[in-house]
């Protein structure tokens, strides 16, 4: 279990290098959503949760102002190349459904 921890600690410091700007906002942001984000119903309820250690503001600027600057590529790569490899096909058909998901909402 040990050995896992520290693939996630690995995993996380890359993902954290990959954020250009607020990274520790979305660090947070992360850590709430994949906590509490089914629970949520708003931002607020989100900015509210244990993981997400700041104010209301910065949720906004995680979002507005960092999401919006990273490498979506670059993180999709360290996350596919970080799970093991038989769950890889499970990861591709997730995205490719998510990827599908928002071209038929527009």
């Amino acid at each position: 279990m040990e050995e896992q921890g520290s693939k996630i600690q690995i995993y996380r410091n890359k993902l954290y290098k990959i954020f250009t700007k607020r990274k520790d906002a979305v660090m947070n942001l992360l850590d709430a959503l994949t906590c509490h984000g089914l629970q949520c119903k708003s931002v607020v309820q989100l900015s509210n949760s244990n993981w997400f250690k700041r104010k209301y503001s910065s949720i906004t600027d995680a979002i507005t102002d960092g999401l919006s600057k990273i490498n979506w590529d670059q993180a999709e790569r360290l996350t596919y190349n970080s799970v093991e490899k038989k769950l890889q096909k499970i990861y591709f058909l997730l995205t490719a459904h998510q990827i599908l998901g928002v071209i038929q909402m527009h």
